[in-house]
């Protein structure tokens, strides 16, 4: 159930990030950012703070098999279901 938490709401990643902490500096440093950041979890960012979607990247440290890949870019630019919906979904 964590899982599909963080994958389809808004679940914590640090556990995820954990693992693969490590490689995450040249992530950054190959997308030209200071830091990594779930963007569920970014309470706020002013104006000069540009988002840019390393997800593709960090997914592929998990080695995804093409179904994965598929549903990963079938994601983009979709929100998250809030946690109570997908807890909720989980149970039904």
């Amino acid at each position: 159930m964590l899982m599909h938490l963080q994958v389809f709401s808004n679940g914590s990643i640090g556990s995820v990030t954990a693992v693969i902490a490590d490689r995450l500096p040249a992530i950054a440093a190959a997308a030209g950012v200071s830091a990594i950041v779930s963007e569920s979890e970014l309470a706020f960012a002013g104006t000069a703070v540009e988002r840019v979607d390393v997800t593709p990247k960090v997914a592929a440290l998990f080695n995804p098999d093409e179904a994965a890949k598929k549903m990963i870019d079938s994601m983009k630019g979709q929100n998250p279901i809030g946690l109570a919906e997908a807890l909720a979904i989980e149970d039904g």
